[in-house]
């Protein structure tokens, strides 16, 4: 059974911090059950790594910063949670969507020590996906405000910018006209004057949660090294419909798991690989059970 428990914390005061500043900050979102699940997955993910699994530390770091994604099928915990929990329904109240799609699962592991951090980017130019779409992003740990992410207030409403490396933090291009879009170079927001960029960030705790755009501009957070490890876990989440156009040749690598699915330029992202995930009615014809 769905676990819908945090869907009545999401009214017009939510929906309006959101449309404004692109990230809203939900309290106890999730029970301990829900993170005590995703703590075990990400164990049994670490020690069955798929091929996508990523480690963006730089050479010498003492220690590594680590992801998988699109791993739900393969670990039950992540289907799970895609599934079961209060997230999809959540950002589907939220974005008063009529059908919530699970476009990818993603999970970050930061060992104690480990100096690398995600730089300034948007999630949406990294992926060949086109529409209305959301991370919800939660810590299995506390996240005190100088370990979890920070947010360039109301960025999803500038624009697209050139993705970046995780590990360099240099751009991947030049800002350039790319699959029908504009991307333009990212600005230096940490070396900005004082008040150039409205910048948000939250203490959290276990089992809250965040929700933002795909084109909110957002960062960990430049501080000291965690002094223990700490994970974190999203979604990706569409508005039906989310479309499947190719951007440039950055998204390259993950392009055959989209035309695998039998997704063509210009298809709606839906089908096995895509399910729906929560939808207002219950018959949905893509809908795939658990």
């Amino acid at each position: 059974m769905r676990d819908d428990g945090s869907v009545e914390r999401i009214d017009d005061a939510a929906r309006a911090l959101y449309a404004r500043d692109g990230v809203v900050c939900l309290r106890a979102a999730f029970d301990p059950v829900w993170t005590d699940l995703l703590a075990d997955a990400i164990a049994e993910n670490l020690a069955h790594p798929s091929p996508r699994f990523l480690d963006r530390s730089k050479p010498g770091d003492p220690a590594r910063f680590v992801e998988d994604y699109w791993v739900w099928r393969r670990i039950d915990g992540f289907r799970r949670y895609a599934f079961e929990s209060p997230a999809a329904a959540t950002v589907g109240a939220l974005l008063q969507a009529e059908r919530i799609t699970l476009l990818m699962d993603n999970w970050f592991l930061r060992e104690a020590g480990a100096p690398a951090r995600a730089p300034w980017h948007q999630d949406e130019p990294y992926f060949d996906f086109h529409g209305r779409m959301a991370v919800i992003w939660t810590p299995l740990e506390d996240a005190p405000r100088d370990q979890g992410l920070v947010f360039a207030a109301g960025s999803h409403r500038t624009g697209l910018y050139a993705p970046t490396h995780f590990q360099t933090h240099l751009p991947k291009t030049d800002a350039m006209a790319a699959g029908g879009e504009t991307y333009r170079p990212i600005p230096d927001i940490d070396a900005a004057p004082a008040g150039a960029h409205r910048l948000v960030g939250f203490d959290m705790r276990r089992g809250d949660c965040l929700i933002f755009d795909m084109r909110t501009l957002h960062a960990g957070r430049a501080g000291p090294p965690p002094d223990r490890t700490i994970r974190r876990v999203s979604l990706r989440l569409g508005a039906d419909p989310v479309t499947y156009r190719p951007r440039g040749p950055w998204t390259l690598d993950d392009r055959p798991t989209l035309e695998a699915a039998g997704l063509a330029p210009g298809d709606r992202v839906a089908g096995p690989d895509f399910p729906t995930v929560w939808a207002r009615s219950e018959r949905s014809e893509d809908r795939t059970s658990a």
